[in-house]
Formats: structure tokens, sequence, C-alpha cells
């Protein structure tokens, strides 16, 4: 008999899925074949960055962490694929893969760009300014990591509340 438990998304909170973010993370980095990550942790995974700026904005960071921008874009490239799959809107992933393709000087990235600034994204919009105004890829990775740390301590400060009590 299978028994399928559904979960509450609203009663996730920022540390719950905070944790299944970094879960998510470390699988997808450490994989050695086929990606195994369950339908509940994609489905946080989704809602989370959807509704929480600063859980998407430790995205931004995650090269403070000791990943390079390269392991972070492919590990943004898998877990976009499994958002999608699950047809969870992808937009906020895919606009932050924009801001490392950029880095790496893709030329692609603007294209990344386009269901966050259909959606009116913010983030999506501050990326297409960058770009057209042509900011050094280096000086953006900067202000990113200068802020990880800020990130973090309000994902520490707020770890308690629900995901939708904080924007």
């Amino acid at each position: 008999m299978n028994i399928a438990t559904e979960i509450n998304l609203d009663l996730i909170t920022i540390g719950e899925a905070k944790l299944t973010l970094d879960k998510v993370i470390s699988q997808i980095a450490h994989q050695t074949g086929e990606i195994n990550i369950a339908s509940d942790d994609v489905a946080i995974v989704a809602y989370a960055l959807e509704n929480n700026i600063q859980l998407r904005d430790y995205l931004m960071g995650l090269t403070s962490d000791g990943l390079s921008v390269e392991s972070v874009t492919n590990i943004l490239r898998v877990l976009m694929v499994l958002v999608k799959s699950a047809e969870l809107p992808a937009y906020p992933i895919e606009t932050v893969l924009a801001s490392y393709m950029y880095r790496l000087g893709d030329s692609d990235a603007p294209l990344m760009l386009t269901n966050g600034l259909s959606r009116g994204y913010s983030l999506a919009r501050i990326l297409q300014r960058v770009m057209i105004n042509q900011l050094n890829p280096a000086e953006f990775a900067r202000m990113a990591n200068e802020l990880h740390g800020k990130v973090i301590a309000e994902l520490t400060r707020t770890q308690e509340l629900l995901i939708s009590e904080v924007k």
C-alpha cells in the first residue's frame, strides 16, 4: 500500500527551506550518476525561491561558500531542469543562473532572463540593466559576494518564520 503525503508549503519555515536547499545543492554538487532528489524537496526549493528573496539571494553568493562559478552554474542548470520537470516556476533559478552565466562571459545570459522579465521579476530587471550597461562581471561578483554574509545573517535571524511571512 502506497500512502502519499502532501506537504503544506505554507507551513515551511525559512530555516527548513534553507536546510532543504542546502541538501539539494549538495546532492547535485556531489552527484556521481543519476540524480535522485525527492519530489517534496524540489517542491520546497521551488516554492522557497519564488516566495522568499533572501533564499534566492543566498544562491547569488554560493561562490562565497567555496564553490566555483562553473560548479554553481552546473548546480543551477540541474536544479532548473528538476523544477521545470515538476512543472513548477523556475524563473528565480533561471534569473540567478543568468547572473552566473554573465560572470562567465556567456552571451546567452540575457536569454535566461526572459521568463523573469515577463513576470516583472525585480532581479531580472536589475540583471538586464547590469548587462545593458556592461558592468564588469568581476565587479558584479564582488557585490554578490559582499551581500552573501548579510543574506546569511538575515536567513538566520528569520529562520523560524514561515516563508510566506517574509518576502
